[in-house]
C-alpha cells in the first residue's frame, strides 16, 4: 500500500470497522504515532461518549451529536494496542454541548427582547437537562463568534 499521509488519514477516517481502522494503524504506526483519530461506528463495540448525544425534547428543541453515528472510538498507539492485545482502555472524553451563536440567538430574543414575552415550550426542559451534572455545556463557540460584538458592547 503506497499512500501519502492524507490519504491514510482519510483511509482511516472512512474505514468500515474498528478493526479495519486498528488494522492500518498498526501497520502504519511509525507515522502516525503523534495521531489520534476519534472514529463514529453504528456499531455496539463503540462506545457512547454521555447523555448529551441525541436528546429530542418534547416541543421544537433537539441536541444533535458531532458526528454521524452516537458511537465514537478513540484510535491512537495505546488504544490499538490495547485493542490487539484483547485489553480493555477507557479513555475519559470532554463530550459538550456547544452553544454557538445559533443556539444563544433562542435565549437571547427570549431575555433581550421586550416585546417577546412568549417562553418556549420546552425551554425549562433545556435547562433542567443541562445543569445535570454529567452534561457539559461550552460557551466558547458563541464567545469567539461574537468576540467584536461582546468588546464593542453590541451584546
Amino acid at each position: 500500500m503506497n499512500l501519502g499521509l492524507k490519504e491514510l488519514i482519510a483511509e482511516i477516517a472512512l474505514s468500515s470497522s474498528i478493526k479495519e481502522a486498528a488494522e492500518l494503524y498498526k501497520i502504519f504506526e511509525g507515522i502516525l504515532k503523534d495521531y489520534v483519530f476519534i472514529l463514529s461506528f453504528d456499531k455496539s463495540s463503540a462506545a457512547i461518549p454521555g447523555l448529551a448525544v441525541d436528546k429530542n425534547f418534547s416541543k421544537t428543541g433537539a441536541i444533535r451529536g458531532l458526528y454521524k453515528y452516537n458511537n465514537v472510538f478513540v484510535l491512537s498507539g495505546k488504544t490499538v494496542d490495547s485493542l490487539l492485545s484483547g485489553k480493555k482502555e477507557e479513555i475519559p472524553i470532554d463530550y459538550s454541548i456547544s452553544l454557538d451563536t445559533q443556539a444563544v440567538s433562542y435565549l437571547y430574543s427570549y431575555f433581550f427582547d421586550r416585546n417577546n414575552n412568549r417562553l418556549p415550550g420546552d425551554l425549562d426542559e433545556f435547562f433542567r437537562f443541562i445543569i445535570e451534572p454529567d452534561v457539559n455545556v461550552d460557551p466558547i463557540p458563541h464567545l469567539t463568534e461574537n468576540t467584536y460584538n461582546l468588546k464593542s458592547g453590541v451584546i
